[in-house]
Protein backbone atom coordinates (compact mmCIF):
# COMPACT_ATOMS: atom_id res chain seq x y z
CA UNK A 1 0.00 0.00 0.00
CA UNK A 2 2.82 2.27 1.26
CA UNK A 3 4.78 1.76 -2.58
CA UNK A 4 1.72 2.14 -4.42
CA UNK A 5 1.00 5.33 -2.87
CA UNK A 6 4.82 7.11 -3.29
CA UNK A 7 4.12 5.64 -6.83
CA UNK A 8 0.91 8.20 -7.08
CA UNK A 9 2.91 10.96 -5.42
CA UNK A 10 6.01 10.74 -7.73
CA UNK A 11 4.08 10.41 -10.80
CA UNK A 12 3.38 13.86 -11.15
CA UNK A 13 7.15 15.01 -10.75
CA UNK A 14 7.80 12.50 -13.78
CA UNK A 15 4.94 13.86 -16.17
CA UNK A 16 6.64 17.24 -15.49
CA UNK A 17 9.88 15.87 -16.15
CA UNK A 18 8.52 13.66 -19.09
CA UNK A 19 6.93 17.39 -20.00
CA UNK A 20 9.69 19.20 -20.17
CA UNK A 21 12.00 16.86 -21.53
CA UNK A 22 9.31 16.74 -25.03
CA UNK A 23 10.00 20.27 -24.40
CA UNK A 24 13.52 20.77 -24.86
CA UNK A 25 13.21 18.15 -28.30
CA UNK A 26 10.34 20.32 -29.87
CA UNK A 27 11.32 23.36 -29.70
CA UNK A 28 14.78 23.48 -31.20
CA UNK A 29 13.20 21.75 -34.06
CA UNK A 30 9.87 23.83 -34.64
CA UNK A 31 12.50 26.84 -34.48
CA UNK A 32 14.36 25.22 -37.04
CA UNK A 33 11.02 24.75 -39.25
CA UNK A 34 10.46 27.90 -38.73
CA UNK A 35 13.19 29.82 -39.92
CA UNK A 36 13.15 27.55 -43.21
CA UNK A 37 9.52 28.65 -43.62
CA UNK A 38 9.34 30.71 -47.19
CA UNK A 39 9.76 34.18 -46.63
CA UNK A 40 6.51 36.46 -47.81
CA UNK A 41 7.58 37.94 -51.13
CA UNK A 42 5.06 40.52 -53.47
CA UNK A 43 4.72 38.33 -55.76
CA UNK A 44 5.54 35.08 -54.60
CA UNK A 45 8.42 33.75 -57.07
CA UNK A 46 7.34 30.37 -59.21
CA UNK A 47 10.40 28.98 -58.03
CA UNK A 48 11.90 29.41 -54.32
CA UNK A 49 13.96 27.47 -52.29
CA UNK A 50 15.06 28.52 -48.52
CA UNK A 51 18.54 28.52 -47.26
CA UNK A 52 19.90 28.10 -43.59
CA UNK A 53 22.57 30.54 -43.95
CA UNK A 54 22.31 34.22 -44.76
CA UNK A 55 24.02 36.95 -46.58
CA UNK A 56 25.86 39.38 -43.96
CA UNK A 57 26.15 42.67 -45.02
CA UNK A 58 29.07 44.33 -43.98
CA UNK A 59 30.62 47.67 -44.10
CA UNK A 60 32.65 47.02 -46.87
CA UNK A 61 30.08 45.70 -48.91
CA UNK A 62 30.32 46.44 -52.52
CA UNK A 63 26.84 46.97 -55.34
CA UNK A 64 28.20 45.30 -58.16
CA UNK A 65 26.64 45.86 -61.90
CA UNK A 66 28.56 43.82 -64.33
CA UNK A 67 29.85 46.12 -67.52
CA UNK A 68 28.42 47.01 -70.13
CA UNK A 69 25.84 48.45 -67.80
CA UNK A 70 22.86 49.78 -69.13
CA UNK A 71 20.85 53.06 -67.66
CA UNK A 72 17.92 51.45 -65.95
CA UNK A 73 20.49 48.45 -64.26
CA UNK A 74 21.78 51.84 -62.62
CA UNK A 75 18.20 52.37 -61.14
CA UNK A 76 18.06 48.80 -60.35
CA UNK A 77 21.35 49.33 -57.97
CA UNK A 78 20.02 52.00 -56.92
CA UNK A 79 16.73 50.53 -54.94
CA UNK A 80 18.69 48.09 -53.50
CA UNK A 81 21.48 50.67 -51.75
CA UNK A 82 18.06 52.51 -50.67
CA UNK A 83 17.05 49.92 -48.77
CA UNK A 84 20.02 49.08 -47.56
CA UNK A 85 20.56 52.50 -46.04
CA UNK A 86 17.25 52.27 -44.90
CA UNK A 87 18.05 49.56 -42.83
CA UNK A 88 21.73 50.28 -41.86
CA UNK A 89 22.23 53.90 -42.06
CA UNK A 90 24.94 53.50 -44.85
CA UNK A 91 25.32 54.27 -48.11
CA UNK A 92 26.96 51.54 -50.03
CA UNK A 93 28.55 52.23 -53.07
CA UNK A 94 27.90 51.25 -56.68
CA UNK A 95 30.65 49.93 -58.85
CA UNK A 96 30.87 49.06 -62.55
CA UNK A 97 33.61 45.84 -62.78
CA UNK A 98 34.10 43.23 -65.77
CA UNK A 99 34.23 40.90 -63.49
CA UNK A 100 32.64 40.40 -59.25
CA UNK A 101 35.62 41.22 -56.62
CA UNK A 102 37.43 38.55 -55.03
CA UNK A 103 37.14 37.64 -51.47
CA UNK A 104 35.03 40.91 -50.88
CA UNK A 105 31.59 40.94 -49.62
CA UNK A 106 29.07 42.02 -52.80
CA UNK A 107 26.14 42.11 -54.50
CA UNK A 108 26.46 41.18 -58.29
CA UNK A 109 24.03 41.90 -60.74
CA UNK A 110 23.86 41.79 -64.18
CA UNK A 111 21.91 40.06 -67.14
CA UNK A 112 22.04 36.77 -68.42
CA UNK A 113 23.54 37.73 -71.99
CA UNK A 114 27.19 38.39 -70.32
CA UNK A 115 29.86 35.80 -70.86
CA UNK A 116 30.85 36.88 -66.75
CA UNK A 117 27.21 36.33 -65.85
CA UNK A 118 26.53 33.42 -67.40
CA UNK A 119 29.55 31.84 -65.79
CA UNK A 120 28.42 33.16 -62.40
CA UNK A 121 25.53 31.37 -62.67
CA UNK A 122 26.76 28.50 -63.94
CA UNK A 123 29.43 28.00 -60.98
CA UNK A 124 25.86 27.72 -59.16
CA UNK A 125 24.54 25.49 -60.98
CA UNK A 126 21.82 27.91 -61.70
CA UNK A 127 19.61 27.95 -64.89
CA UNK A 128 18.13 30.39 -66.87
CA UNK A 129 16.36 28.11 -68.96
CA UNK A 130 12.58 28.77 -69.83
CA UNK A 131 12.57 31.67 -68.22
CA UNK A 132 10.58 34.84 -70.23
CA UNK A 133 10.70 38.13 -70.37
CA UNK A 134 11.21 40.25 -67.58
CA UNK A 135 12.41 37.28 -65.61
CA UNK A 136 15.23 37.19 -63.36
CA UNK A 137 17.27 34.78 -60.64
CA UNK A 138 18.46 35.56 -57.51
CA UNK A 139 20.98 33.35 -55.19
CA UNK A 140 21.51 34.53 -51.68
CA UNK A 141 25.06 32.72 -50.84
CA UNK A 142 27.19 33.46 -47.55
CA UNK A 143 29.93 35.87 -49.21
CA UNK A 144 28.19 36.89 -52.60
CA UNK A 145 24.88 37.90 -54.00
CA UNK A 146 23.52 37.39 -57.21
CA UNK A 147 20.53 38.87 -59.20
CA UNK A 148 20.75 38.34 -63.15
CA UNK A 149 17.15 39.83 -65.30
CA UNK A 150 17.11 38.34 -68.60
CA UNK A 151 16.66 41.94 -69.62
CA UNK A 152 16.16 45.38 -67.61
CA UNK A 153 12.83 44.55 -66.22
CA UNK A 154 13.54 41.26 -65.13
CA UNK A 155 17.07 42.74 -63.22
CA UNK A 156 14.55 46.01 -61.87
CA UNK A 157 11.87 42.92 -60.73
CA UNK A 158 14.80 40.76 -58.97
CA UNK A 159 16.25 43.85 -57.07
CA UNK A 160 12.74 44.42 -55.87
CA UNK A 161 12.74 41.00 -54.88
CA UNK A 162 15.91 41.44 -53.00
CA UNK A 163 14.88 44.53 -50.82
CA UNK A 164 12.34 42.24 -49.37
CA UNK A 165 15.30 39.76 -48.33
CA UNK A 166 16.97 42.69 -46.30
CA UNK A 167 16.38 42.19 -42.36
CA UNK A 168 18.00 43.79 -39.36
CA UNK A 169 20.45 42.51 -37.65
CA UNK A 170 21.63 44.23 -34.45
CA UNK A 171 23.27 47.40 -36.43
CA UNK A 172 23.58 45.93 -39.23
CA UNK A 173 21.47 44.13 -41.63
CA UNK A 174 21.41 40.55 -43.08
CA UNK A 175 19.79 38.89 -46.46
CA UNK A 176 17.70 35.94 -46.01
CA UNK A 177 19.21 33.05 -47.62
CA UNK A 178 16.82 32.46 -50.92
CA UNK A 179 17.39 30.75 -54.77
CA UNK A 180 14.77 32.32 -56.22
CA UNK A 181 13.64 32.25 -60.27
CA UNK A 182 10.53 34.04 -61.63
CA UNK A 183 8.89 35.72 -64.69
CA UNK A 184 5.60 36.78 -65.22
CA UNK A 185 2.34 35.03 -66.59
CA UNK A 186 1.03 37.72 -67.82
CA UNK A 187 2.08 41.05 -69.94
CA UNK A 188 -0.17 43.28 -67.63
CA UNK A 189 -0.49 42.84 -64.28
CA UNK A 190 -2.39 45.04 -61.69
CA UNK A 191 -4.21 45.50 -58.47
CA UNK A 192 -7.39 47.20 -57.43
CA UNK A 193 -8.06 49.85 -54.46
CA UNK A 194 -11.37 49.67 -53.54
CA UNK A 195 -12.20 53.70 -52.35
CA UNK A 196 -16.22 52.89 -51.97
CA UNK A 197 -16.07 50.96 -48.62
CA UNK A 198 -14.91 51.27 -45.83
CA UNK A 199 -12.10 54.38 -44.32
CA UNK A 200 -10.89 56.45 -47.02
CA UNK A 201 -6.79 55.19 -47.39
CA UNK A 202 -4.69 57.98 -46.68
CA UNK A 203 -2.08 59.35 -49.60
CA UNK A 204 1.00 57.32 -47.72
CA UNK A 205 -1.04 54.11 -48.13
CA UNK A 206 -1.81 54.92 -52.04
CA UNK A 207 1.78 55.66 -52.39
CA UNK A 208 2.52 52.37 -50.76
CA UNK A 209 0.41 50.16 -53.19
CA UNK A 210 2.13 51.98 -55.72
CA UNK A 211 5.21 51.36 -54.63
CA UNK A 212 4.50 47.45 -53.81
CA UNK A 213 3.05 46.41 -57.56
Amino acid sequence: MQNSFSSCQQSPRVGRWILLLALAIFLPSFSAALSAQQPMLIPQPRELQTKAEPFQVHANMEIVLLTPVAPEDRMAAGTVRKELKLTTGQVFPIVALPEPPQGQPAIVMGRFDQPVMRNLLSARHLSTEGIGDQGYVLDVGADTVVVAGKDGAGLFYGAETLRQLVVPSGQEARILGVQARDWPALQYRGTQVDLSRGPVPKLSYLKKVVRTI
